[in-house]
Order: structure tokens, then sequence, then C-alpha cells
């Protein structure tokens, strides 16, 4: 299975000490040459430029793929990236939160995952608390998140489906 991933799902696992769980979900992680500007840019959290500068065996860093699909115009440089580069190496999942990059993902058939989807597969493991961790998300970053999909989160957590 391939995994690609954009900047916030990093972005936001690293800040709450749980980047971990993309190696303990995934085994390796793809992570476009873009994606990792982002990550180590002088504006990006300096726990963030830490994780960036050193990087962990299971996040592999590909040149970006050039740029062949259309609608992706509106996109950041990273989500550009991590789109294209989910098409050229044929990736099963793409890691990403922001909306608009995970509507184009979708409109090109990719599967996308974000931070939640991560945390509720954690939690479903009993690898995290997900009270614990959504409450250091969204108190220790600027993480935005509807109260609708929390309740959607606790409520599948509560009921999983057999």
């Amino acid at each position: 299975m391939i995994v690609v991933t954009d900047a916030s799902p990093l972005h936001y696992l690293v800040l709450v000490g749980e980047q971990h769980l993309l190696e303990q979900h995934y085994g390796n992680v793809v992570c476009p040459h873009a994606v990792l500007d982002e990550c180590a840019h002088l504006h990006a959290p300096e726990k963030l430029r830490l994780w960036a500068a050193k990087p962990p065996a299971w996040r592999h860093v590909v040149r970006d793929s050039p740029s062949q699909l259309s609608g992706l115009d509106q996109l950041d440089p990273g989500e550009k990236a991590a789109i294209e580069t989910a098409r050229t190496l044929g990736a099963s999942i793409l890691l990403m939160d922001e909306k608009k990059g995970r509507l184009a993902a979708e409109a090109h058939g990719f599967a996308v995952v974000g931070v939640l989807g991560i945390l509720v597969t954690a939690a479903k493991r009993g690898l995290v608390d997900f009270e614990e961790v959504m409450a250091r998300l969204t108190q220790q970053t600027n993480f935005l998140i509807s109260e609708a999909l929390i309740q959607y989160a606790r409520t599948t957590l509560r009921n999983p489906v057999t």
C-alpha cells in the first residue's frame, strides 16, 4: 500500500507528539518535496521544522511529480504535489485535511484520510485515548474542526461497524 501525505497531517500530529501513528498505521509514508518544504518553512512551528530536518525512517521524501491533473490550480504547492505524487505512484491513500485539497483529491478518485480519521483508527486499535488527543489538538494547535465532525467520530468509536 502506498500512502502519500500533505503537510497538514504531519503538522498537527507532530505538534501533539503523535506522528508515530503514521508509521503504526501505514508503515511507510511518501512525502513530496514541496510538502517537506512547507514543514521546514521559517513560519512553520519550530517543533515541525525540527522534525522535518531529522527524518524518521518511515518518511520517504520524493521529488515532486509534474503537474498533469486538472482542477488543482487553486491549491497550495504541497497539496498539488501530494495529489500529483499520489497519481504518479498509484497511491492507495492520500493524507490531507484542507477541504479544497480533499475535494480535488476525491474528484480524481483518491481515498483521503485526515487527522481525525487517523486518530479514530488509532483509538479503535487502542493506541490513543481519542478524547485526550483531541483535547491536545484543539487546545494546543490551531487545528480547526467542527463539533459535528468530532461528534461523528465519537459515535463511530462508540458504535463500531462490524
